[in-house]
Formats: C-alpha cells, structure tokens, sequence
C-alpha cells in the first residue's frame, strides 16, 4: 500500500511452485501459482476485487543486465484467458512493461471481472457477443510513481439487454481505448469511445464519447440517433409516465462535469453543457399527473448549453389544440433524479381550453356517493408562460380572447396581466391562488359586463327570486377580493372577503316580486318594468354577506334611495328611502291620505313632499316590508359602515394594495330635504328576523292589492 501514489496491491496466493535452471548470469523459471486478487486500486481507479486467479508463467533473468523477459505466460482470471507478455528491469528503479491480451472474451464473462461497486450498477443487464482487449503497463514502478496503464478493446456484434427497462440493443460495433495519461493520475486518465454503433429495436444510435479526469468525471460526447420515443419511456422508468410513443431524431453534443450532480441543490447543472438539435413527429404523451394525454406532438428543438428551446411545437391537448416556443430548464438535473421538476418559460397558443377536461375524476367504483371532481395540479414542472387562448370554455359560458401570464410553482398559481372577453364585456386584472392552503386574492377591472348574461352563465347563482329574466343592463367597475377555495377548489363563500365599486347604465328589472310589493305606494304597471339610466355604488362582501352601500335610485317608475344587507342564504335587510308625494297614484294617495287624518294633522312642505322610510327583512321570496323610524335608519346605517370599515382592512391585508389610502370617505346619507317632513308610526320593540336585534316595527298594517 502506497499512500503517497495511491497504489494498493492486495493478492492472496493460495499456492505456488517454481523451478527453473539456473548459472552465473541467467535462470530460466517457470512459475504456477493460484490465488485471489483481493484488490489492486491504482490512483483511485480499482482496477479488481475479489477476482480468482490463476498464472503460468515463464521467463528469464539476467542478473547481468537486471532484466526478467516473460517468454510465454497465461493468466486466468475468473476462467478467462489472457495471454502475458513483456519484461522488467531492476537495475536502478523499477521499470516495466507488461502486456496483458485476449480475444473473443464474451462480454457477460469480462463484465463479471469489474469491481462490484461498477457491477452493481450494470447488475441487470445481459450480453452477448465477444470483445478484444489487451492491456499495457509501462514506466517506473517505485514507492514514487505509477508506471503508464493504456488498454484498447473493441466490439463486433455484441448484443446489450435489460428486462426490467425492456431494453434490447443489438448489433453493438465498437472501438475504445482506456489510460491513466501522460501524468499517471486521476486527473489525466480518461476513456474513449470510438465510432460506436448500435441498433436499438427499429432505430439506429451512432456516435463517441470520451470520459476523462476521474476526479471530476468530464465527458465530451456526441450522440446521433433516430429511435422509437417508446424505448426512451422504458430507460427513463418512470412510473407516471403512462404513455410515450413517436418518433424522436437527435443530433447532440453533451460536454461537462458529470460530478456537478453530486451537489445539485448548491451547483446546479453550471459545468454540463449542450448543442445540437433535435426533432420529435407524431409522439403522444399520457401521465397520471396531468389528466389530459398530450397527441400528434410535432417539434423542432435547439440544445442550448443547459436549456432546450422548443421551435414552434404543435400537438393536441385533450380537445384543444396548441403551439409552443419555450425554453425548458433544469431537464438534466431532472432527467437524472436530481431535481422534482424542470422549469419552462416561453408562449403558448391555444384555440381552446375545456375546463372540465381538466377535472380529475374519482375513479374507486365502491365508493357510490357522488363526489365532486377535483383539479389536478401537476407537480414536476414549474412554468413561466405568456399565455393566448381563443376560448375558455367553462361549463355553462365562455370566456374569449384571453390573454395573461401564467407563473405555476408546485405551491402557487398566479395569473398577471389578465385580459379577456366576457359576457359582452372585456375584464383586466391580476389574481394568484397558493395551493397549499388554497388561498385566492384578486384585483380586477371590468367593463360593459351584460348583467343577464352574467346570470345565464351563473345559473342564477342558484336562487330563484331574480333571474336572468328579470334582470338586465350593462356593469363597469372594479373589485378586490380575497377568499380560500375548497378541497376541490370550488368557492367557499363563508371565506369570501370583497370590495367592489361599480356602475350600472341602462339598466332594467322585469317582474321582481319584491318590488311588486311596493304597489301600496306605486301603480304595479310601473313597477313591473323599471327602466333606469344609472346608478352607482359599493358593494363589500364578508361573513356571507353583502352589505350595499346607498343607492339613489332613479327611474321610469319611481325614484327612492336604498341601502342594506343580502345574506347569502338569500334573507335580506334593506332599507329604502321613498318619496311618495309626486310618484303615488291619485287611488294611492287617497288612501294615504285617509291614513294620515287618522294619526292626526301633518304639515307638508310647499312643494307637498313627503319622505317615508320602509324597512324590506325576511327573504327575497319571502319579503317583509314595514314602516322604519328615521332613527333606526341611522343605527343600521352605522353597524353598516363598521362592518364595512372592518371588510375594507380585512381586504387591504390579503390584497396589499392600500385600499385605505385610496379610499375616499363615503357620502353619509343626505340629510332631509328641507321642508319635507316625516311620517311616524306608532311602533313596538320586536325582534329582527336578521339581527336578532332589538329594532322598531311598525304596528300598522299595510293592506296589498
């Protein structure tokens, strides 16, 4: 053992005899000798473990000239012959030239003389055919150096096979050479492939390679092949890739430090680098991560150093189809299991997008409950792409013309940018959802939006009151919103925090039943078909709840002013301000009137207006509408606002976006007009159906015709 050379020599001689003839100058000897090669390591490189060996050699010594010339040797080890031959010279420092050759070795013999720690690693493999092989040693062997080793061998007609990977290479023809270099170390030895060939099913791979510097392990290589992209799906031995097939046409150079894998997660691929070009026809592609098979896939590709670039790839995507330029990052350290997923980054073009060909299906027969489906997100890949797409098609409405960029991680989803055609009507804006905690924030812009499309594409929102039937004009505004999202990804509305400030234009409710029950007040023809021009206002939305904001309310039927809460289980709490005067039917106003004298004398202003406020509770099916004190307009107005002030912060955490600064102090309800005065009804605490709260309720009891 030589530390300082890194030699090991490590032989057990289970036997041994010699004898020769022997004078002054010369002996003629012949030795027989049996044993086991423990181990031989030079400079790193183990050249044998645990071998059996057998030799009969004969040479002569001259102790003249300090030389021994082997005349005739045999080496077996394991039972393969190899032919000795050469001489050492002792006369100064230890020189030496031995040859050692065989031919015809069969491969599956010579595979079995690599150390186990090589043979582990080719354990599943079998081979026939025959290699020719000779080894040389030459130079100085001394307690300070290592003598030159350089060994070529070849290949005619070998065959290379593994039946787990299903790999079947025939025809293997090549020619490799094998040395430590001119410094006899590590750092200078390499092994050369030369003009190998093989064939691999129906397809055919060609090229060289070459790796040198055994510290470090460079490779230089060149690789041209047209194979079946089947085979490379048994190579890869993944076991989600359910489906590879196609054709695959490659011409690669691949240059670099193989060690730089060792430390991925610090290194990076930074010393592996690759050129060339390659072309993929008619592949398919199905995996159990994505639920969507990938068909007819066509590309051009460019090796770029670390990066493949994708020209212009078309193929079928479920129903849709779509074209590609991307680069792909990190494939290698992918490829070789030493990252979770590769990166890509590029444009992407689709004609169409079906949501629910995305929809992940329960597929366990026992199970008989109906479950909804869920998404699946794919966990292998990281994207970056600037993303078109003519036609989202989202079970009941589409989507057109959209446009966004799309950043997927394995734990987030964010789409920037967004631009698309909706119900009429265009959307802009940015939204992101973390998929651990399933966690969606937003920040849109709309525009035109056609509100009876809205609840056409909505189904209603599942209620029956107002329908797209009843409802139509056109919606601009913006909204802020925060939410979480259920296992399968549906909305859950409990979660729901929001901020939306909009418009209304040539609006029209058709034959809402709660607002027929205002015909006490209004000819109930006017109020079948209530025709406005405008309106603004807020809406937040939190706790299940949407709280409005005022509205002054203008239209063909009546005008009033109406403010108040719509709980998602459809009970309401509105109130509305009513200006009965100049909008009652001369058969309402005597009625009215009649009611008046009863509680006495009330003086109206100059321009005979009188203000009435009514309070709407129960549910939108359900409606129960009573007189309100101007008083309990005020307190509910208040808690109105708290909860808005409280919706507005909760928004502006989740959002980030300063919703407090930007915001401007809300208009607080007008004042009554000077003048007009009020109608108080004698009332009783009761308590409300909504709040349970203690609010004023009317004791009069409004007859509807």
């Amino acid at each position: 053992n030589n530390k300082f050379t890194k030699q090991l020599y490590s032989i057990m001689l289970n036997s041994a005899n010699a004898k020769g003839d022997f004078n002054e100058k010369e002996h003629k000897v012949s030795i027989n000798t049996k044993g086991i090669i423990e181990k031989i390591i030079l400079d790193n490189l183990v050249l044998s473990t645990n071998t059996d060996i057998k030799a009969s050699i004969e040479y002569l010594g001259n102790t003249s000239t300090k030389d021994i010339i082997i005349r005739s040797g045999d080496l077996l080890l394991n039972d393969l012959l190899f032919s000795v031959d050469g001489k050492l010279n002792y006369k100064e420092e230890n020189n030496i030239d031995l040859i050692i050759k065989s031919k015809e070795i069969k491969i599956e013999e010579l595979i079995k003389l690599l150390p186990e720690s090589y043979a582990s690693n080719i354990k599943d493999y079998k081979s026939n055919g025959f290699i020719d092989f000779d080894f040389r040693m030459n130079g100085e062997l001394s307690h300070k150096s290592i003598p030159n080793i350089n060994s070529n061998f070849s290949i005619k007609n070998g065959n290379l096979s593994n039946k787990k990977l299903n790999l079947i290479l025939s025809n293997i023809n090549l020619k490799g050479s094998f040395s430590n270099g001119k410094e006899r170390k590590s750092q200078t030895s390499y092994i050369r492939l030369d003009n190998f060939s093989t064939n691999w099913n129906n397809g055919k791979i060609s090229g060289y390679a070459k790796i040198e510097d055994f510290s470090s392990l460079k490779i230089d290589a060149k690789i041209k092949a047209n194979i079946g992209l089947e085979k490379i799906k048994d190579l890869l031995n993944q076991k989600d890739i359910k489906e590879l097939n196609g054709n695959l046409d490659l011409d690669l150079e691949l240059k670099g430090d193989l060690k730089s894998f060792e430390d991925i997660s610090k290194k990076g691929v930074e010393k592996i680098y690759m050129n060339g070009n390659a072309k993929i026809s008619k592949a398919n592609y199905l995996d159990n991560r994505i639920p969507q098979s990938i068909r007819n896939i066509n590309s051009e590709f460019i090796f770029n150093n670390q990066s493949i670039i994708i020209n212009n790839l078309k193929a079928k995507l479920g129903n849709s189809n779509l074209e590609l330029k991307a680069e792909i990052i990190d494939i290698l350290p992918y490829i070789f299991n030493k990252k979770d997923r590769f990166s890509l980054k590029g444009n992407l073009d689709m004609d169409k997008f079906i949501l629910k060909d995305w929809e992940k299906k329960n597929k366990k027969e026992e199970i008989k409950e109906e479950k909804k489906e869920e998404l699946s997100f794919p966990d292998f890949i990281n994207l970056d792409l600037n993303t078109r797409i003519k036609r989202i098609e989202i079970e009941s409405f589409n989507i057109n013309n959209f446009s966004s960029r799309i950043i997927y991680t394995f734990n987030s989803l964010s789409l920037e940018n967004i631009s698309l055609n909706v119900f009429k009507g265009s959307i802009r804006g940015n939204t992101s959802i973390t998929l651990r905690d399933r966690k969606v924030i937003g920040d849109f812009v709309f525009n035109s939006i056609n509100s009876k499309d809205v609840f056409n594409g909505f189904k209603n929102f599942d209620q029956k009151p107002i329908t797209s039937n009843n409802i139509n004009g056109l919606i601009s505004g913006r909204i802020n919103f925060s939410t979480q999202l259920n296992k399968d990804y549906s909305l859950d509305s409990k979660t729901l925090n929001a901020n939306i400030n909009y418009k209304i234009t040539n609006g029209e409710l058709n034959n809402i039943e709660i607002l027929k029950k205002l015909s006490y007040f209004v000819d109930e023809k006017e109020i079948n078909n209530v025709k406005f021009k405008e309106i603004n206002s807020n809406l937040l939305i939190s706790n299940s709840c949407i709280n409005v904001d005022e509205i002054d309310f203008q239209s063909n039927a009546f005008n009033f002013s109406f403010f108040g809460k719509h709980y998602f289980d459809n009970k309401i709490d509105y109130r509305l301000r009513l200006k009965l005067s100049e909008l009652a039917s001369k058969k309402k106003k005597a009625k009215l009137q009649k009611q008046r004298e009863e509680f006495g004398e009330i003086q109206e202003d100059e321009n005979s207006k009188i203000t009435l406020f009514i309070k709407i509770t129960g549910s939108l099916d359900k409606p129960i509408i009573s007189y309100d004190k101007k008083n309990n307009i005020e307190r509910v107005k208040e808690r109105i606002n708290s909860d808005k002030e409280k919706i507005s912060k909760a928004i502006d955490k989740d959002l980030n976006l300063g919703i407090e600064n930007m915001k401007k102090e809300k208009q607080e309800w007008k004042k009554q007009e000077r003048g007009e005065y009020i109608i108080d009804w004698e009332e009783e605490k009761k308590k409300d159906t909504i709040n349970n709260k203690e609010n004023n309720e009317t004791k009069f009891n409004i007859e509807w015709e």
